[in-house]
């Protein structure tokens, strides 16, 4: 994994515009990035959300917006469970997949700075 969410946001959309185009869609899963303090987005080629830490007891998450498909939408942990289902799939495309607890994981890459 490779950061650029300290990039200047001219360097980032050159950024994004490479890893979201048509040519690399078949190797690039999405793109995470942080521009503020427990405010986190993420991109795909088919569409991108923006989400916020709550600050509330539990820590949760809000969307703020979507754009597209939500690369993130899907957060079921009971996909692909179990051997045989992992097999039948194993290279599930983005709108096969799931990514669960996704917001959780995507805020700790930013979050220990």
């Amino acid at each position: 994994m490779s950061r650029f969410d300290g990039a200047p946001s001219r360097k980032r959309e050159q950024a994004l515009d490479v890893l979201l185009s048509r040519d690399l869609e078949p190797i690039v899963d999405m793109v995470a990035w942080s521009v503020t303090h427990n405010v986190y987005e993420v991109a795909s080629a088919e569409g991108a959300v923006r989400f916020r830490r709550e600050d509330s007891a539990d820590g949760g998450f809000r969307v703020e917006s979507v754009t597209g498909r939500n690369p993130l939408e899907v957060q079921d942990q009971t996909r692909f469970v179990g051997l045989e289902a992992e097999r039948a799939t194993p290279h599930p495309s983005r709108g096969l997949n799931s990514y669960p607890n996704a917001f959780e994981q995507f805020a700790q890459m930013f979050d220990h700075q």
